[in-house]
């Protein structure tokens, strides 16, 4: 409402000074304008920081579990993988010679 230019956000802003003159809360302010308006009259929704802040760690955890169960599967396969370089033989049953 802050940034908003328009005849609404004029009026809007208005009430909002009338409504602090007139000692309302902040509260009782917002309680008034989503009873009028809804919900989407907010910037940013009640309660959305709340799904931020659990689902983005809940995301992360399960795809570092992901990763890892991958990264440990592959390394399992492929034995080559965990030795250190060069102590490995490069051709173990050859026939070169």
């Amino acid at each position: 409402m802050d940034v908003h230019i328009s005849p609404a956000a004029d009026q809007a802003r208005a009430e909002v000074a009338a409504m602090i003159a007139g000692g309302r809360s902040d509260r009782q302010i917002l309680d008034s304008f989503i009873q009028r308006y809804g919900e989407r009259i907010l910037a940013e929704p009640e309660g959305a920081r709340w799904v931020i802040v659990t689902t983005v760690p809940i995301i992360m955890l399960i795809s570092g579990c992901v990763f890892l169960g991958w990264f440990l599967s592959r390394q399992q396969r492929n034995p080559l993988l965990s030795t250190p370089m060069g102590t490995a033989d490069a051709f173990p049953d050859s026939d070169w010679e």
